[in-house]
């Protein structure tokens, strides 16, 4: 078995010492502990492939930080902040300081989820909502202008954090949101929200382009209301038709 120069927990604690330094050779002792975690595996391993070594890292840091929290969350945003370390391992890095809100992951986070990396949007997601309702700007503001996975990302970020703020940023997107498998994401979220606001962007995907999406929108709209068998409405009939019945559930909907 190959023999590290020291063991995680000294490699932390030189870091620590690095990182507290005020001294004028503060820099130089920073990266000269960098190298040193570079000299051995686990950091590494945090972004393996081989799902067990990966396991098998990110319980060895999760003990540091139950053990050492100070000293294994500096060695965490040392390891952000290294221009050599891969995106995969930051991300778990990331990942591993949102389980003890630390903050200084929301940067790192914030770009991964602009950057809509299909291999890390799950980790990514389950990070950035365990920081509540003080994310809600931030990935509103993705939801507004990444790219199409980023998007998608953001809304079910807004979805999972169950917040009125986020609601409301989901219905304000929906009538301007180019992709139908975004709209669905959102009215999936607007779903689980009975606020009015959400209410009437449902309404007004039943006039959505894509029938999946005015399917969603009535599934939820009959749920809610209770709607009569005598009201119904065929996601997939010709426009005539479909603006035939929405008229005829809004005319219902006004005498409740």
């Amino acid at each position: 078995m190959q023999r590290f120069p020291r063991s995680l927990l000294g490699l932390a604690l030189a870091l620590e010492l690095a990182l507290v330094s005020g001294c004028a050779s503060g820099p130089t002792a920073e990266e000269k502990a960098m190298d040193d975690i570079r000299d051995t595996t686990v950091i590494p391993n945090l972004g393996s492939y081989d799902d067990q070594v990966q396991t098998d890292a990110v319980q060895r840091m999760l003990g540091v930080l139950d053990s050492a929290p100070e000293v294994g969350k500096n060695l965490l945003v040392a390891t952000l902040r290294d221009p050599v370390t891969d995106e995969r391992t930051k991300m778990v890095c990331a990942w591993l300081l949102s389980t003890v809100d630390d903050r200084r992951a929301l940067p790192a986070l914030m770009e991964f989820l602009g950057q809509g990396a299909d291999a890390t949007d799950d980790l990514v997601r389950e990070a950035v909502v365990s920081y509540g309702a003080s994310v809600i700007p931030s990935v509103s503001a993705v939801l507004e202008g990444g790219n199409d996975l980023a998007r998608l990302t953001a809304a079910e970020i807004l979805t999972d954090l169950e917040i009125r703020e986020g609601f409301d940023a989901l219905a304000d997107r929906l009538p301007r949101e180019p992709q139908a498998r975004v709209r669905f994401m959102i009215l999936c979220g607007l779903s689980s929200d009975r606020s009015s606001t959400s209410t009437e962007a449902l309404e007004l995907a039943l006039l959505d382009e894509d029938s999946e999406n005015r399917e969603q929108a009535w599934n939820t709209l009959a749920k809610r209301f209770k709607v009569p068998p005598s009201l119904s409405f065929d996601s997939t009939g010709t426009g005539v038709r479909r603006a035939f019945q929405v008229a005829a559930y809004h005319q219902w909907r006004k005498s409740q």
